[in-house]
């Protein structure tokens, strides 16, 4: 696992990058321990835009993120899923119908498990919250999920 931090850090934000690099390595271990063990790079790089992106392999996070006191959920749950992802989707092709639920919805399941393992129930618990009012705009707008 590859941590690819900005330029002149100091020593916290390398604290920072060995978390990163650890917390990865879990979700990893833990996505594997439930769809099976494939073998790839992860590599964590630090962007001023476009954290929160991921694909094969490849999850983009924040800089801000190596000048915090402590990791944030949100980059938890963005590298829990990103492991996920590269199962579903990259490992498995997921398509037809439906893809969408199987490639979005059930990453993000993974990842809240894999949080609730590794923080606790009340992180698991907060994130579920947060995706209930996230889900709750888009519910009722969307004509096919009121259906």
């Amino acid at each position: 696992i590859a941590v690819l931090m900005p330029k002149g850090v100091d020593a916290e934000a390398r604290k920072r990058a060995e978390e990163l690099s650890a917390l990865a390595g879990a979700a990893k271990t833990f996505t594997a321990g439930l769809l099976g063990n494939v073998d790839f790079p992860v590599r964590l790089v630090a962007v001023q835009r476009g954290g929160g992106f991921a694909d094969g392999g490849t999850i983009l996070i924040s800089d801000a993120v190596f000048r915090r006191q402590k990791l944030d959920s949100l980059t938890a749950m963005s590298i829990a899923e990103a492991m996920a992802k590269v199962w579903l989707g990259n490992a498995a092709t997921v398509r037809g119908e439906g893809f969408g639920v199987v490639r979005e919805g059930l990453a993000r399941y993974i990842a809240t498990q894999f949080v609730e393992k590794q923080f606790g129930r009340e992180a698991a618990e907060l994130e579920r919250y947060r995706q209930r009012i996230a889900y709750t705009a888009v519910a009722k707008r969307d004509a096919p999920l009121n259906m």
